[in-house]
């Protein structure tokens, strides 16, 4: 992985930030789930390793499906901002659920891929798997790159 690559890469994108936005890289709730950074390969992928904690489960004993989709949303948030090089903010995200993952036996292994970049959008699709490599779910995704302007208005 190529870590220097990433610091590089956010302390530009914290750099341009218009006075009185606080860009927080990695997000709060990043650290909150204990994710952690294990691939990445610039403009093609980045993957992600999560806890499937006790405290995400559902009534079955299963992690949550939110939990799931924000799992998604830790790898496609950071892997955006890479892409684009500036903020960029979920517009839409779809999750497919395959099979569950039992919290606090295992980890959600979440790639998150690149398929085309527009000038204003990226189009991401994800899968994660648990550590033995079996599908849990996938996700597709399309991120809105924030203008200069619209960073502003965000004050």
């Amino acid at each position: 992985m190529a870590v220097a690559e990433i610091d590089a890469l956010t302390a530009a994108i914290k750099q341009k930030a218009p006075p009185g936005v606080d860009i927080v890289i990695p997000p709060r709730v990043f650290e909150e789930m204990g994710a952690e950074i294990i691939d990445f390969e610039r403009n093609a992928y980045l993957t992600v390793r999560v806890p499937a904690l006790d405290r995400y489960s559902g009534p079955l004993g299963a992690m949550q499906g939110g939990m799931i989709g924000a799992a998604f949303d830790n790898a496609y948030g950071p892997f955006s901002y890479l892409v684009a090089k500036r903020p960029c903010v979920t517009k839409t995200m779809d999750t497919m659920f395959i099979r569950p993952i039992k919290a606090g036996d295992d980890a959600l292994i979440v790639r998150a891929e690149l398929l085309a970049k527009t000038r204003s959008l990226l189009f991401l699709q994800g899968r994660a798997t648990n550590e033995a490599g079996k599908l849990v779910a996938t996700s597709t995704t399309t991120m809105v790159i924030l203008q200069h302007d619209q960073l502003a208005n965000m004050k």
